[in-house]
């Protein structure tokens, strides 16, 4: 049975959620309040690069502004696991597995 994927706030202390292992799980902290989100790949996401600028718009609300894929530091970003909004929001998030045929580098 695959791992599901967790995320975690930072406050409150063990705030957070699972969600299945094929789903982007998100959570957002903006400092009281801890919620909690997953999303499901859309179908149109068939490669690496694809769900990677996908799972970035999803967690920044941005699109990415490399041309053809991620910047260097929007894929940095990504591997973190965290992002901070300008608002001052932690969000904290793990990527779904992979599909078949795709990994990470």
């Amino acid at each position: 049975m695959p791992v599901k994927n967790v995320c975690h706030c930072d406050n409150p202390p063990g705030g957070g959620g699972e969600c299945e292992h094929d789903q982007l799980s998100i959570c957002r902290n903006d400092g009281s309040d801890c919620r909690h989100e997953c999303r499901s790949r859309p179908a149109r996401v068939s490669t690496e690069a694809e769900l990677k600028s996908w799972a970035f718009e999803v967690i920044t609300g941005k699109a990415s502004r490399g041309p053809g894929g991620l910047t260097a530091s929007e894929q940095a970003l990504i591997r973190s696991g965290r992002y901070v909004s300008p608002d001052g929001t932690v969000h904290t998030f793990e990527l779904p597995e992979m599909p078949q045929g795709m990994s990470y580098p």
